[in-house]
Order: C-alpha cells, then structure tokens, then sequence
C-alpha cells in the first residue's frame, strides 16, 4: 500500500512539474510574438533569441529547468504559432528568418 501511495504522489508531481514547465514555455509564444513584432514583422532567429534574452533575462534566470532549455523552447513556441498561422510557414520564408503571417 506505501508503495502504490508513493507512486501516485510521484505522478502527481510529476503531472504539477509538467504543467509548471508547459505554462511557461507557453509564455515563449507572446515573447516570439513580440521580438518579431518589434523588428518590423520578420528577423532572423539570432535577433529573436537576442530580444528575448535582452527583455527577459532576469525572468528566465528565475524559470528554473526553462532556463536550460529556452533555447529549444522557443523554436517550439515558433511552431506553435505557425499552425495558429500567427507566423508564416518556413518554407514560405526566406531560410533563417521568421516572419509574422
């Protein structure tokens, strides 16, 4: 009984661990969002990496594991906002910029 007790209180944090990790790579969208928006609709994706940290720095310090995989994290948030088609597809962009639809 301790055992299978132990195993459902892993789950559940686990579960809470997951959905902290999700609400903040969420907030990777609005900051994408934003980096392309202040640089006229398009930017390479070095100057959205490079707005990002530059206005959120203090923020992902604080994110714990995001801060690690950021990075990766918003690639992810850009493909995200692709399939909502807030972003254009790639392969209607020129390679390495991302632009807003």
């Amino acid at each position: 009984m301790t055992n299978m007790l132990l195993w459902v209180v892993s789950a559940l944090s686990l579960n809470r661990f997951w959905e902290e990790v999700m609400v903040h790579r969420s907030v990777l969208m609005d900051w994408v969002r934003d980096a392309l928006a202040a640089h006229g609709g398009q930017a390479r994706i070095v100057q959205v990496s490079k707005h990002i940290w530059e206005n959120h720095e203090k923020k992902l310090r604080d994110s714990g594991e995001l801060f690690y995989t950021w990075q990766y994290d918003f690639r992810w948030a850009a493909e995200r906002l692709r399939k909502k088609k807030i972003m254009k597809p790639a392969d209607e962009s020129p390679k390495g910029i991302w632009e807003l639809a």
